[in-house]
This record gives structure tokens, C-alpha cells and sequence, in this order.
């Protein structure tokens, strides 16, 4: 994915305020000749080191908590030997930023007004993100 530089945002908290409003992202594996895509949500760990985390989404479809006790050892066992762990270092963050910058102020406008309408708080926080972005 190519990025104008002109989009490019160096400021190191508002890229943490980006992922902390928008925390999904795509694993992508390749598989023999195919690429599987995964979502995964990204989380911040708050320690010394401070490294991006990530939690793959999942449904549960039980609807009761289940616990450790009401399956057999054996299963525990041979499922505790199927546990993988991934720690990942990311060198490099991209990513589309895309609030209508390319538009007129007019369509701009538009946008907002659209958002506005919707009355939901995450459109309200992207209409302000838009606002904000074509006052500079």
C-alpha cells in the first residue's frame, strides 16, 4: 500500500490516539499460494517497553462461562499442547488516514453534515476529525 507522504503522520501520540479510536487491523498470512486474511484488534500493553499487542476477535457461542473443571484432563492436556504464541515487533506503522481531504470544502461540509445527521458517537468523533483536519 502506497502512502503520499503528504499524509504522513510523524506525531507518535496521535498515531496511539488513531489506533485507540480505530483498533482494527488485517493479519495477513500466506498459505502455500493463497493469503489468508485474519482481523485482529490491536490493543497497547502500558509497560516500560510499551509494544503494540494485538487480540484476535472471537465469538464465543456458549452462552454459559465455562470452566477449566468441566472438560477431562486428557482434553485439557492435549489442547495445552496445541496453545501457540505469537509476539510480534512492528518496525514500520502505515495506514489511510482518509477524512475527504482530496474534496472541496463544500463536499467536506457535506460530509460532516452527513455524519452530524447520524447522531451516533462514533460519527459525531469522525465529523469532528474531519472538521478539525480541513481547519489547518
Amino acid at each position: 500500500m502506497y502512502i503520499p507522504k503528504y499524509f504522513s503522520q510523524t506525531d507518535f501520540e496521535a498515531v496511539k490516539d488513531f489506533i485507540a479510536g480505530s483498533p482494527l487491523a488485517n493479519i495477513m498470512a500466506l498459505t502455500g499460494d493463497s493469503v489468508e486474511i485474519c482481523p485482529a484488534l490491536l490493543l497497547w500493553q502500558v509497560d516500560e517497553q510499551n509494544p503494540l499487542g494485538y487480540q484476535l476477535k472471537q465469538t464465543n457461542p456458549s452462552h454459559e462461562p465455562w470452566s477449566l473443571s468441566d472438560a477431562p484432563s486428557d482434553y485439557i492436556n492435549a489442547m495445552c499442547r496445541a496453545i501457540v504464541g505469537v509476539k510480534l515487533t512492528i518496525h514500520n506503522f502505515e495506514a489511510k488516514f482518509k477524512l475527504s481531504q482530496n474534496k472541496t470544502l463544500d463536499n467536506q461540509q457535506g460530509v460532516i453534515d452527513g455524519l452530524t445527521q447520524l447522531q451516533s458517537a462514533t460519527a459525531d468523533n469522525m465529523a469532528t476529525l474531519i472538521n478539525n483536519l480541513f481547519k489547518e
